[in-house]
């Protein structure tokens, strides 16, 4: 996939700003070393990945990535056509969740906030206000490993599931949580792409240890717990969906091949 090098100028992008979570103790233990191997193949997956699927990019026309990563923090952003661009949604929120279910299968855990405004984007260089909205979104409102949509994300999607068809898998790209915040739905992204793989995280997930200290950190621990037992219950949901829909596509065809043959019959005789 071609690298996006927008003009040297601000233009309207949806962004994702994410943080790795506990870095500094990270950088100072004695896996340092592991984690900054996990880091870096995490990043380079997640470039990968845009390339292997440019072709795909290019056939639904959707706005190419840029990925920064700036010390422990990542930043995904990808220019919007106009301010109800759902596809820049799309392909920012797809991009994220994968990023952070691959850096979860090392143990590290992430957080951030998603915006969108004027922002100036290229691979080296990163700055404008939509990257001061989605970083205090970080800061303020994420608290758990999540990232958090801000109001403006938030009612570009709340309008375009009311007003437009959705596709199963855009549908479960974001979850509801309990305080009110809607967040990139990690986990169900990565069993809903890669069931196998994907349900194995989530019961890992789910088995994680919360014995650890102090309380603010176990609470994250608590929290990501509770959700991969969530997203394990959605996830049954969502294949019963699925099965349904595929068993009233095959009713339907049936139906309709019997129709065709009766009719036939008829006309034979």
């Amino acid at each position: 996939m071609e690298v996006a090098e927008p003009s040297s100028k601000l233009e309207l992008r949806m962004i994702a700003f994410l943080d790795v979570l506990g870095m500094r103790a990270i950088a100072k233990g004695p896996s340092a070393a592991r984690y900054l191997e996990a880091y870096q193949k995490t990043i380079n997956n997640a470039h990968r990945q845009l390339h292997a699927n440019s072709e795909s990019f290019e056939r639904h026309n959707w706005p190419p990535i840029t990925i920064t990563t700036i010390s422990d923090s990542i930043v995904v952003s990808c220019p919007m056509r106009e301010s109800t661009d759902i596809a820049a949604l799309f392909v920012v929120s797809s991009v994220v969740g994968h990023i952070q279910s691959d850096f979860l299968k090392s143990s590290i855990l992430t957080r951030g906030g998603l915006s969108m405004g004027d922002l100036y984007h290229t691979n080296n260089l990163v700055m404008g206000e939509a990257l001061v909205d989605a970083y205090e979104i970080e800061v303020h409102n994420a608290i758990f490993p999540r990232v958090v949509l801000d109001d403006k994300v938030a009612v570009l999607l709340e309008t375009a599931l009311k007003h437009r068809p959705i596709t199963l898998p855009f549908k479960y790209i974001f979850r509801h949580d309990k305080d009110g915040c809607i967040f990139i739905d990690y986990l169900r992204q990565a069993a809903m792409s890669n069931s196998y793989k994907g349900f194995d995280l989530l019961r890992a997930t789910v088995h994680l240890s919360c014995d650890v200290s102090p309380m603010k950190v176990r609470q994250k621990y608590m929290w990501l717990r509770s959700y991969a037992k969530d997203a394990i219950n959605d996830f049954y949901t969502v294949q019963e969906e699925i099965a349904e829909r595929e068993s009233q596509s095959i009713l339907s065809q049936l139906s309709e091949a019997l129709h065709n043959d009766f009719r036939k019959h008829l006309n034979d005789e």
